[in-house]
């Protein structure tokens, strides 16, 4: 029996990946288009869209009738349930856009829409068989997105958008400015963004020299790293506490070159502390690059109802 394959689409700030993905899990095509921002962009980035699913699917012998139907995944916050984006923050120009309703109109198919971590958390469990465990995702990237997966389904909490975890407090008594309104938050202190403006504030050409500098034992890199650190033992530590998962997985593009570091720091801050936090592993991101595509596609496969 021949694969069935859907179309998946991964909006961010800065680009839009537009694959077709089958019901293996298996990432058929692939094309990245610039995220326009502003008046009017959301509609031309709809059409950019839809050529992409156009092109891709005559590539491999199919006309769009032939998807099973096309899953968005989209940084938040979005309103899964009217399928609209609410994201002022990295996607101005989209507010209150009904991006489902525009795409269904472009296409004929079925549209769903989910928050990007939530989809690349469930392009983690197909990809790795993980259904029937508790996954607690942290992504590192422009900000920190936090998703988890309870056995068999995403976690909410509200009625409408997805759980703002990466904006979890982790020092109250900073007064960095974070658009939560919350100084000492997570995303404002260990966010890729957060580490490089930090690390150019002092003096630094960027975070990974001054990753570099302690490395080498320069002894002001070395109380600037420590506090780093405090920060994010502080900050995995509340969410391990919370939600005490199986499987921990560190992504994002911060993760592809500190993953080693960051998984190192965890185990050593956790390692005894059983009663607090559950038995549990620690994975990098199978797919960095995919996993939100193959969870995209997971929405229309059957999976909808694990994000319900």
């Amino acid at each position: 029996m021949a694969d069935q394959v859907a179309g998946a689409i991964d909006i961010g700030g800065t680009h839009i990946r537009v694959s077709l993905v089958s019901d293996r899990g298996e990432v058929l095509t692939a094309a990245t288009l610039p995220t326009l921002t502003g008046a009017g962009s959301a509609q031309v980035c709809v059409r950019r869209m839809h050529g992409q699913l156009v092109r891709q699917c005559a590539q491999r012998g199919l006309g769009l009738a032939d998807l099973r139907g096309v899953g968005i995944v989209c940084a938040g916050p979005i309103d899964c349930r009217r399928g609209e984006i609410h994201n002022p923050y990295t996607l101005p120009g989209w507010e209150a856009y009904n991006i489902v309703a525009s795409l269904r109109a472009c296409t004929g198919l079925l549209v769903t829409l989910e928050h990007d971590v939530n989809g690349a958390l469930l392009g983690e469990v197909f990809l790795n068989s993980w259904q029937g465990k508790r996954v607690l995702m942290i992504s590192f990237g422009t900000g920190i997105g936090v998703a988890v997966y309870d056995r068999d389904r995403s976690f909410r909490a509200g009625t409408t958008y997805h759980p703002e975890m990466g904006h979890v407090v982790v020092d109250a008594c900073l007064t960095n400015a974070c658009y939560c309104r919350h100084g000492g938050c997570f995303e404002s202190l260990w966010s890729g963004s957060a580490l490089q403006a930090r690390a150019q504030a002092l003096g630094y050409a960027s975070f990974d020299d001054l990753f570099a500098r302690w490395q080498a034992g320069e002894t002001a890199a070395q109380g600037e790293m420590e506090r780093l650190q405090r920060y994010f033992r502080a900050g995995v530590w509340n969410l391990m506490t919370i939600f005490k998962p199986d499987i921990l997985v560190l992504g994002g593009g911060l993760m592809q070159r500190y993953y080693d570091f960051c998984a190192g720091l965890i185990r050593r801050d956790l390692d005894g502390l059983e009663d607090f936090v559950e038995s549990y592993q620690i994975f990098p991101m199978a797919l960095e690059d995919g996993s939100a595509v193959v969870g995209a596609s997971r929405l229309v496969f059957g999976d909808a109802a694990l994000t319900a």
